[in-house]
This record gives C-alpha cells, sequence and structure tokens, in this order.
C-alpha cells in the first residue's frame, strides 16, 4: 500500500463525515454509468469531488491564524533550540502546506 498524500487523506475525511466510503465511490461519471446504468441518481459525489474540497480546504489553511502563531511560539523548542520567532515559523508552515498540496498531483 501506498502512503496517501495529505490531500487524499483530508478527502477521505471528507466523504466520511458526509456518510460516504471512499473505497465505494466512484473515480468519475463513466465508471459511475458502467457499473449502475444511468438511472440512478446524477448527483453522486466522485473521488475528484472530494479531492477538489480537500485542496480547497487545505488552501485555505496556508495562512496560520494569530491562534496558530501563538501557539507555535509557545512550544519550548521552537522559541529555546531554535530562536524561532512567530515571523520564521510561517515560512515553515506555509512550507508544509504547499508540500501537502504538491503532493496531490497524483490524487483524483
Amino acid at each position: 500500500m501506498t502512503e496517501q498524500s495529505m490531500v487524499q487523506k483530508v478527502a477521505r475525511e471528507i466523504a466520511a463525515g458526509l456518510g460516504y466510503e471512499w473505497d465505494t465511490l466512484y473515480e468519475g461519471k463513466a465508471e459511475w454509468i458502467a457499473d449502475r446504468g444511468s438511472r440512478h441518481d446524477i448527483n453522486t459525489p466522485y473521488k475528484p469531488d472530494f479531492i477538489e474540497a480537500a485542496r480547497a480546504a487545505i488552501e485555505a489553511m496556508r495562512e496560520p491564524t494569530e491562534a496558530m502563531l501563538i501557539a507555535a511560539e509557545a512550544i519550548p523548542i521552537m522559541a529555546d533550540t531554535y530562536g524561532q520567532t512567530r515571523d520564521e515559523v510561517i515560512p515553515t508552515y506555509t512550507a508544509m502546506i504547499s508540500a501537502a498540496l504538491a503532493g496531490s498531483e497524483t490524487d483524483g
């Protein structure tokens, strides 16, 4: 089993939160039609719908909130060991979010 990207992990959680089982979702309409026929609900979401929602959710987290910055400053290892200030934490945080989004190139 390959490691899931963060986008896929978030997509799976969004699907589950809305009552869908990821492994039973279709990749797209063609797969849905081939398996179930065209007489079923055409509004059924597909995996790419949840991937898109996950990307949007992660993208919304790109800029840390004030509360997140305060929490980062409170981590002793950040301040004591690395001497990182809140302004120095932001690039690290945004780089992590960017990596999460970049790792999703093959999702969907």
